[in-house]
């Protein structure tokens, strides 16, 4: 039996998203979410974020003119063939 032990489960869903480190000087990478809640985020990128950084990640409607940015810390790093599964919590 499979039980949900976080606060707020999980929604399985895919929405386009940038994250933005915020060191280092790199672009914003864009992906997409695997899964979200009202506390945090998992998403798959080629990036290799650490545990302990910190990201924007920046939603940008597809019906709407303004965008929506949550601030994140990287919780875990997965490797996942070839790419990176990062789970991130929301402040």
């Amino acid at each position: 039996m499979d039980i949900e032990r976080r606060a707020d489960p999980r929604i399985n869903q895919t929405i386009k998203i940038d994250v933005i480190p915020h060191v280092d000087d790199r672009f914003p990478v864009e992906t997409v979410t695997t899964d979200t809640s009202p506390l945090g985020i998992g998403f798959i990128c080629d990036t290799p974020f650490h545990v302990g950084q910190e990201l924007s990640i920046v939603y940008i409607p597809e019906d709407a003119f303004t965008t929506i940015t949550k601030t994140a810390l990287v919780k875990h790093v997965t490797p996942v063939s070839g790419r990176y599964r990062i789970g991130a919590e929301f402040y």
